[in-house]
């Protein structure tokens, strides 16, 4: 499972105006949380398809491969007044190496072949991450339970799908964690002080409208 919280116990902005204001503060604390919630979500998602060879529509499972289920779940746990704390969790088994194939997605038929020309195939090659072509040596693409996959033989002759990595994993990665949390601390404090400004100059107005 991959993380990212939203900590905003270093905002400058804040300290200070739960020192003058802390009522004002305190509400402004969840809101200004869940917006940067909202847009570090969409960042991260965004990261990982720019790393990885995967669209944003199958970041929770995809549909269209029957053999798995959609477990690979981003979910945001908002902040309330009661629990200001905010995250994105990311869960999820990996996913099948066939997700990531290149060029020919098709079983290839042995019916009628000789065993030289059988030999000629070449194996599969999968892009997980992108610019990266690799060849999986004895692999063979395959329909199994309605699925097309990739798939390999073990040492005992049994027919085994290949996986990769999971969204989580992906999620995790150093570069797509780094970018996200640096860019969610920048939003965080935009959004912070623009919650702090609505709700002081809101004080303000109702305080000329009773005087």
């Amino acid at each position: 499972m991959a993380q990212i919280f939203i900590d905003t116990q270093n905002i400058d902005n804040l300290s200070k105006a739960m020192k003058k204001f802390p009522d004002i503060a305190a509400k402004s604390i969840p809101a200004a949380i869940n917006r940067t919630l909202s847009t570090a979500n969409t960042r991260m998602q965004k990261e990982i398809t720019i790393k990885y060879k995967i669209k944003k529509s199958d970041l929770s499972g995809g549909s269209k491969y029957k053999s798995e289920k959609s477990n690979n779940l981003i979910r945001v746990k908002k902040a309330t007044a009661k629990d200001a704390q905010g995250r994105i969790d990311v869960r999820g088994s990996t996913l099948t190496l066939g997700r990531f194939l290149q060029g020919n997605r098709s079983p290839i038929s042995h019916k009628g072949k000789t065993m030289t020309q059988i030999k000629r195939i070449r194996f599969p090659k999968v892009q997980v991450k992108r610019g990266s072509t690799k060849q999986v040596g004895g692999s063979f693409v395959a329909v199994a339970k309605n699925a097309t996959g990739l798939f390999a033989r073990d040492e005992n002759g049994k027919l085994r799908m290949l996986h990769t990595l999971s969204v989580a994993q992906m999620a995790g990665n150093k570069e797509v964690l780094e970018t996200t949390q640096q860019s969610a601390m920048e939003d965080l404090e935009k959004r912070i002080e623009h919650e702090l400004d609505y709700r002081l100059n809101k004080l303000a107005g109702d305080a000329n409208g009773r005087s």
